[in-house]
């Protein structure tokens, strides 16, 4: 989605970058994110424990203490080329250590997020357009808790992408409402897109009900959040279940989609059913098989390829109206 708007509108920037990865196996397509030891990978999707935990814009935190910790982001080969904006979004705290910046070798920025309350600590970097590398060290002096940063080139399209892999609608009660609010209030988006469901087909003992609960949760913090912003909820895909030698449609998905499709007209969200536009039920089982394979054989995960085919339909149908308006 962002390289194709961004083809077609102006390359804003990566936009939002993670400070760590989320997963092993997490990537950014356009910034290489390196990470040593000691880094505390916190969020709802593995923290169980029931305390409410003061995260970022991802609802997503990464924090260490150790004097050996550092993370680096810097843009790929050829990708992110035109950075001229950086800002590190952090967070105070009781007993919160130091750390040092540095952008592209140059001399070191000390930082301290030491405060008697949790708050945003947001560090602007102004930087000659181009490729870029930031790299964060502490220096020991106790924990510091890292968000991300948001690297930007001027005028174009910026694209977000705030998903964590395996999170649910209802890790949101984890979130601490107001440190989230703080950490996005300097991005307001002209567009929100939200996704949860596909997690939740599997979750066969938790009524339908508690799942349109933990959603509208989320759609009401984001209209609060940013009133004057458009949203589309984007339906959960096919997601077929093994049985034996068969896949066999999974009957709660086309539950969750006909509860999200209620949810986005109940919030005032436009509403994309890609259940629909993949084929329906069991039209998974085709984007497998399909050659080049569009999916991956866990009939779950799109590859590559299939992920630009989704991302591509989904942008031609924003601007759908757009387009048929256009001399």
């Amino acid at each position: 989605m962002r390289a194709y708007l961004q083809a077609r509108f102006g390359d804003g920037g990566p936009g939002w970058v993670p400070l760590g990865r989320a997963k092993r196996w997490s990537r950014h397509a356009e910034v290489a994110i390196r990470s040593s030891d000691g880094w505390q990978v916190i969020h709802a999707v593995a923290h169980r424990d029931g305390t409410v935990l003061a995260l970022g814009p991802q609802g997503l935190a990464f924090e260490a203490k150790s004097s050996r910790a550092w993370v680096e982001l810097a843009s790929r080969p050829g990708r992110a080329q035109t950075i001229r904006s950086i800002e590190l979004v952090a967070m105070t705290q009781p007993r919160g250590g130091t750390m040092r910046v540095q952008v592209d070798g140059g001399a070191p920025t000390e930082h301290a997020t030491r405060a008697e309350v949790p708050a945003i600590l947001r560090i602007p970097i102004a930087v000659a357009p181009g490729p870029h590398t930031i790299r964060i060290e502490l220096r020991g002096n106790g924990p510091v808790r890292l968000f991300g940063a948001a690297l930007e080139s001027g005028a174009g399209v910026v694209v977000d992408t705030l998903g964590v892999d395996g999170a649910r609608a209802r890790n949101w009660q984890r979130w601490d409402p107001a440190i989230w609010r703080d950490a996005v209030a300097t991005r307001p988006p002209a567009l929100v897109t939200i996704a949860y469901g596909t997690n939740e087909a599997v979750d066969l003992d938790r009524p339908i009900a508690a799942f349109v609960d933990d959603y509208a949760l989320v759609l009401e913090r984001v209209r609060q959040a940013f009133p004057d912003a458009d949203c589309l909820v984007l339906g959960p895909g096919d997601f077929p279940e093994r049985v034996g030698d068969s896949w066999v449609a999974r009957p709660r998905l086309a539950e969750i989609v006909t509860a999200v499709r209620g949810l986005a007209a109940t919030h005032g969200c436009g509403f994309w059913d890609e259940l629909a536009f993949m084929g329906g039920a069991g039209s998974m089982v085709r984007w497998v098989q399909s050659d080049p394979p569009l999916a991956r054989e866990d009939h779950l995960h799109f590859r590559p390829i299939g992920a630009a085919v989704k991302g591509r339909e989904l942008v031609d149908a924003l601007v759908l109206g757009y387009d048929a308006a256009a001399p």
